[in-house]
């Protein structure tokens, strides 16, 4: 992840610094702060400054703040953006000072840099973690991952080696070895536009506030999991009707890979959705299965433009029975049974879309 420091100067007049000495979450213009702070380089001056996102992979600079005190990434936070108290909190900082508010001119002290978590590692990660879940020896001590699972419905995945499990006695890189500590036991592949393995994605089996983790270090932008027919799209080797379902997230991809009859391709996120169809979809009937919440359907719209840049047949969107959310709710809630009959009515044609 990127992280250049350097804050330009404040664009608040000497009257509001002094009305806002009392009110430092409501001074403007403090979000630069709060990104200084966090080591983020904020470059140029004016109301809006654009920045490399700190939350994903951001190769070309995608986000920006306001001196009105918004964050905003069109990656991670598409149709809104996050305040300075959310913005402050995700990245661990405290928050602004009280008193008087002027920004620092000093340079910043240098930073060092996370080590890069490359594809290696990752391969490393998961042949570790895949190989974990085929052997028996494991199964006792690893038996709350298992519980997990099946109490979500998605255990049927261990079929098709869609996750490995990650424990704290494996020889971890640094960037992940804190995760199973922390509860973070399931893992999967990340795959890259061509269906190569560049990243991975850890999910918690635990109570947490943040559900899924990351490698610090790692180019998960445009990455996607896949079930083994989803690969072959990926490859260009798949043989079957060009039509794919494109899900969101690691345990709706769990889900998806026990029973889907379609190629299932799964964004490791709503925001990453929009960046998840690359030029393998060229051809193909396209079914958007995003969440049926509001920020999966701000992402609807974004997400079939991009399908249709990339010259896809058709585009088709999923709306999950029964008002549920997402595939794992539909589990849930109606069961596996159910799950299987609609995915079966889409991949027979019979979904209407749009």
């Amino acid at each position: 992840m990127r992280a250049r420091v350097r804050c330009g100067p404040s664009s608040m007049s000497q009257s509001n610094v002094r009305g806002a000495e009392s009110r430092p979450w409501k001074q403007p213009g403090a979000i630069f702060e709060i990104a200084r702070a966090a080591r983020i380089e904020v470059p140029g001056s004016g109301a809006k400054r654009t920045i490399h996102c700190p939350f994903h992979d951001d190769q070309w600079p995608s986000a920006f703040l306001s001196d009105s005190n918004v964050f905003y990434c069109s990656v991670c936070t598409p149709g809104r953006g996050l305040g300075l108290k959310a913005f402050a909190q995700a990245l661990g900082v405290a928050g602004p000072p009280r008193g008087r508010f002027e920004p620092s001119r000093a340079a910043p002290a240098p930073r060092t840099e996370a080590p890069a978590f490359t594809a290696s590692d990752a391969a490393r990660v998961w042949q570790m973690a895949y190989e974990r879940v085929r052997n028996d020896a494991t199964l006792a001590v690893d038996r709350p991952v298992y519980d997990y699972l099946a109490h979500r419905g998605i255990l049927g995945a261990w079929e098709e080696s869609a996750f490995g499990v990650l424990a704290e006695c494996m020889d971890l890189p640094k960037a992940v070895a804190w995760w199973p500590g922390a509860g973070y036991r399931i893992v999967a592949p990340l795959y890259d536009a061509t269906g190569r393995l560049s990243s991975i994605q850890a999910r918690a089996i635990v109570p947490v506030r943040t559900k899924v983790q990351f490698p610090k270090g790692s180019r998960t932008a445009g990455t996607v999991f896949a079930n083994r027919s989803g690969l072959e799209v990926l490859r260009g080797t798949w043989k079957g009707p060009r039509r794919v379902l494109l899900a969101e997230g690691l345990s709706d991809s769990l889900a998806l890979s026990v029973v889907s009859l379609m190629p299932v391709v799964s964004a490791p996120g709503t925001g990453p959705a929009v960046h998840s169809i690359g030029p393998w979809a060229s051809g193909y009937e396209v079914y958007l299965a995003l969440d049926q919440d509001e920020a999966g359907r701000r992402a609807l719209a974004p997400t079939a433009r991009q399908a249709f840049e990339q010259r896809v047949e058709r585009v088709f969107e999923v709306g999950w029975p029964g008002g549920c959310k997402d595939a794992c709710e539909v589990v849930e809630r109606r069961g596996m049974a159910d799950l299987v009959r609609f995915l079966d009515a889409i991949a027979e044609g019979s979904h209407a879309g749009r």
